[in-house]
């Protein structure tokens, strides 16, 4: 595209634009360059060529300087007759017309244009916003956003505890999900200002306002890009900026617009520049302030005290609070756990994986390797990127909740299951106990193919059950274009109730068994399963990106990485929604699936029990529930929901050298979590191995995930 500047290096002609300036589009871009794409104009109704071009003399100018595509032009009717009359004239020729029309038809015919293709306008916005396209947006706002000043090193917040903070916005709409996105973070109070309020504001008012504060965001919102109005600057932003300064708080000030607005602001307070007020652009400055993301962009223009290709760089926070020297490891480690992770990348096992390891209560390594789709796109972050934990979700939300439910006296793992669910006590699983559900010992199927049910022949959805778009009765949302019937949730529970229960009670590995265990927490706490989660443990421990449904949370798809090219079901890519179809159709909230979670934050709830229930200052569970839950039970290889070593065997779910005292559980999108308390060792791998085809087998084939766990071992004991 040609912008309206002046060159006079190129252009001798006074006020003559590059846009309608041969010696700079021909000359220099097609002959000298060797360029031969499509040149489209700028807007030739904008003044810097308007002013002087008039009556369709500018789109004349522009086609005979070399381009092909002429855009905004003030009078399409005088343009059409000022080009016909220089083509009568021989002043234009028809060779330059044809050779534009020629390298546009051949550009659309290298698109696939020329074929008679239809589309369905239904899929226009999932197909342009697809999950790619949002993640490649997403990653050029944080690329961009730029610290333009910080001169008391308040960014990244590296921890919030004991602080104090406090959002003010500033113009905009009232809705901005930029509070949204800093709340993930970190607890941020926002304090709502009357515009008014603002304009009239003090040193004093704001002191009185933000007293018990440790620090100040400011959102300035509701900007321009008018240089004539200030770029929308108004009273209410400098004032407000300038009274914060005054009363002596700490200040992070976020533009949202142009970055010739900072003029308007000193630099002596953190200001960091997101360009827009695109949602994206809002997440990625609520990263950056947080130390989610390095901060790394530069100002494209010079504005008042901060020079052009500036700013200031921040890194993320170091996960890893130890080498392994320190704690006794063999700095082996490291080498050996990349060998055999890239290994088994290039093999194709999965796109991306993350591993953490902790030994001694220190994290020693916390690593992303590869990508969301394997195309490098979308790097695998320790701290943030959140997996489909598929089982995981039954000790990690289910078995947790079960512990905490004991601990209050609540229930026991000897009752009966009829005494929570009164609706199963006629039934054949009215006698089971919580105990034989915990073991898989209960006699119930391993899994029940519900999804079937709600299928016709060739694959075709029951349209009675489920549909492409939402409507009344279908507002269970289970893939990006697809719903199901509202009472089709009853029929799972139906099909679940009904299954038939087994008299052979030796141990099968049972989804039904958890699925129940779920509905025991909500029937018992009556808070749904992933509400209880969250209050009891995942907010109290700061697990900020764990937590079910993730599909459901502003900006949250973009730290999930894909689990699957479903083409049988959900006709779908599936992303931040669950992959298990049970757990699906149960809303996304189940008890043998549907948590998503980071290795970081799995890292801190495995430390919570490794450290005999204690984190954060608050002690969460006791030495002896835990211990009482994660033993290996009489009769059974498996602790009380927990998964343990098969000693002995070479099918163990977990390491060779594991120690008896082993707990943790794998799950089928290729995670496992692993606490060995006699090593003090913990052991977190996270994978999407079954994108795009669940079929993908070689994650399991090659033993990847006990393979690194030995690794773990032989670097304890070498160390």
């Amino acid at each position: 595209m040609m912008a309206h500047l002046y060159l006079p290096a190129y252009e001798k002609s006074p006020n003559r634009p590059s846009t309608v300036s041969k010696a700079l589009t021909d000359t220099l871009l097609r002959q000298q360059m060797g360029f031969n794409g499509i040149i489209f104009t700028d807007a030739l109704n904008m003044k810097g060529i308007a002013k002087f071009y008039s009556n369709g003399e500018a789109e004349l100018q522009a086609l005979l300087a070399g381009n092909d595509i002429l855009l905004f032009s003030e009078s399409v009717a005088a343009a059409k007759t000022k080009i016909k009359a220089a083509l009568d004239s021989g002043y234009l020729s028809l060779s330059d017309i044809d050779n534009r029309v020629m390298r546009i038809l051949a550009a659309k015919h290298s698109m696939g244009l020329v074929e008679n293709r239809t589309t369905d306008t239904r899929r226009i916005k999932t197909e342009l916003y697809n999950a790619q396209s949002q993640s490649l947006k997403l990653e050029l706002y944080r690329k961009a956003i730029t610290l333009a000043a910080d001169p008391k090193a308040l960014l990244p917040i590296q921890t919030s505890m004991g602080k104090k903070i406090a959002y003010i916005q500033c113009g905009g709409k009232s809705d901005a999900p930029f509070i949204d996105f800093l709340t993930q973070f970190a607890p941020v109070d926002k304090i709502e200002i009357k515009p008014e309020d603002l304009q009239t504001m003090t040193a004093e008012k704001a002191r009185q306002l933000l007293s018990g504060y440790d620090l100040v965001i400011s959102g300035l919102m509701g900007m321009e890009r008018n240089p004539a109005r200030q770029f929308g600057i108004k009273d209410l932003h400098t004032r407000w900026v300038e009274s914060v300064n005054q009363s002596g708080i700490n200040q992070i000030v976020c533009v949202f617009g142009n970055p010739y607005s900072l003029k308007f602001f000193p630099p002596n307070q953190a200001i960091l520049l997101g360009y827009e007020e695109e949602r994206d652009a809002q997440q990625a400055v609520a990263e950056g302030i947080f130390g989610s993301i390095s901060l790394e962009g530069q100002l494209p223009v010079s504005a008042g005290a901060y020079p052009a290709l500036t700013g200031l760089k921040t890194q993320k926070p170091a996960l890893e609070e130890a080498s392994a020297q320190e704690t006794g490891m063999s700095p082996d480690i490291y080498r050996k756990v990349d060998s055999i992770v890239i290994a088994a990348l290039r093999m194709g096992a999965m796109p991306g994986c993350a591993v953490l390891v902790k030994y001694k209560n220190k994290t020693i390594l916390a690593r992303g390797y590869g990508s969301f789709r394997g195309n490098q796109l979308e790097a695998i972050d320790p701290l943030t990127t959140q997996f489909d934990l598929a089982s995981v979700t039954k000790v990690a939300a289910t078995t947790l909740s079960i512990m905490h439910l004991y601990e209050k006296k609540l229930l026991h793992p000897d009752s009966a299951l009829g005494k929570y669910l009164p609706e199963l006590k006629s039934t054949d699983k009215g006698k089971l106990s919580l105990r034989s559900l915990l073991l898989h010992q209960a006699g119930l199927p391993a899994f029940l193919p519900i999804q079937q049910g709600g299928m016709l022949p060739g694959r075709i959805w029951k349209p009675w059950v489920f549909s492409s778009v939402p409507k009344e009765g279908f507002t269970i949302q289970i893939g990006p274009e697809m719903y199901q019937s509202n009472t089709w949730k009853d029929s799972v529970w139906e099909k679940i109730y009904s299954c038939k229960v087994s008299s052979d009670k030796r141990y099968l590995y049972s989804d039904l068994g958890m699925i129940l265990l779920g509905r025991v927490v909500e029937r018992i706490s009556g808070m749904p399963l992933d509400s209880f989660t969250q209050t009891h443990f995942y907010q109290p421990l700061k697990m900020q990106h764990t937590g079910f449904c993730p599909w459901k949370k502003t900006g949250y798809l973009a730290y999930c990485p894909p689990t699957e090219m479903d083409k049988i079901w959900r006709k779908s890519e599936v992303q931040g929604f669950v992959h298990d179809q049970t757990s699906a159709m149960l809303g996304g909230v189940a008890g043998h699936a549907g948590l998503f979670s980071s290795a970081y934050d799995l890292g801190r709830l495995m430390s919570m029990l490794a450290q005999g229930g204690v984190a954060e200052g608050d002690t969460f569970f006791h030495t002896q529930t835990i211990e009482y839950f994660t033993s290996k039970q009489n009769g059974s290889r498996r602790g009380l929901g927990w998964d343990k070593p098969a000693i002995g065997s070479d099918n163990s779910p977990c390491g060779a050298f594991c120690s008896p005292s082993t707990f943790g559980h794998t799950g089928f999108t290729g995670t496992c979590v692993w606490v060995d308390p006699d090593k003090d060792l913990i052991f977190i791998f996270l994978s999407n191995r079954t994108w795009p085809d669940v079929e993908n087998r070689k994650l399991i084939q090659e033993s990847v995930r006990t393979k690194i766990q030995d690794i773990l071992y032989n670097c304890v004991i070498s160390g």
